[in-house]
């Protein structure tokens, strides 16, 4: 895995539509200020897919104040990482992410 990726917990899955769901993603005490942002910028996933690595970055979606990490995935027909989210991924499940 690439160095500036951190391994962060999927507290809840949120079903926000038919085609979205919404990822709650705590981060642990020692990376919290690696993890400081300011409204608009992204987070970077890095997952294997299939033998694959694939990367996608999705924009940030919770407040600055708030303590978890909040990112929302819409299921794209044929897309890797949307598609594992929407159908695959669980609560408790650990991410690989890029601050």
């Amino acid at each position: 895995m690439a160095s500036n990726f951190y391994p962060l917990q999927v507290e809840k899955i949120i079903q926000e539509t038919d085609e979205a769901k919404r990822l709650v993603l705590s981060v642990a005490d020692d990376d919290v200020s690696k993890f400081a942002f300011k409204h608009g910028q992204y987070l970077t996933f890095l997952k294997e897919i299939d033998g694959e690595e694939v990367r996608r970055s999705y924009s940030i979606c919770s407040s600055v104040n708030d303590a978890n990490l909040e990112v929302a995935v819409k299921q794209i027909s044929g897309g890797a990482f949307s598609t594992f989210v929407n159908e695959q991924l669980q609560a408790g499940d650990t991410l690989q992410v890029a601050p």
